[in-house]
């Protein structure tokens, strides 16, 4: 499943909650349980924004390197997919439009 592995990627580098189950439900929903990350923040919130802001940009390009040198595509990488957890480390959520890159597309093409 291309949606987990590109979660799983991010989740080994400590960068997504780590997945407990996934499913895909009639009607093609998925469902995913992952771990619960207590105080996570958007990072587009007032808390913590000025002081981790350059670390957090960092991050999300070096990661963004690495998962595309793995063909990789996270397909809707926004400030709402991005939150901190408590030691102010970048995460990666919402991983829906996710997979190999030239094997998904957004929007999906009918």
């Amino acid at each position: 499943m291309h949606i987990q592995e590109g979660h799983d990627f991010c989740a080994k580098r400590g960068h997504a909650p780590h997945i407990f189950a996934f499913e895909t439900l009639p009607g093609g929903w998925r469902v995913m349980a992952m771990e619960f990350i207590d105080s996570a923040i958007q990072i587009t919130s007032s808390r913590g924004l000025g002081t981790h802001k350059l670390r957090w940009a960092s991050e999300l390009k070096q990661l963004a390197n690495e998962f595309h040198e793995e063909g990789l595509v996270h397909g809707d990488l926004r400030d709402a997919n991005m939150i901190s957890g408590d030691k102010y480390i970048l995460m990666l959520v919402d991983f829906d439009w996710g997979g190999k890159d030239g094997q998904v597309f957004y929007p999906t093409p009918t």
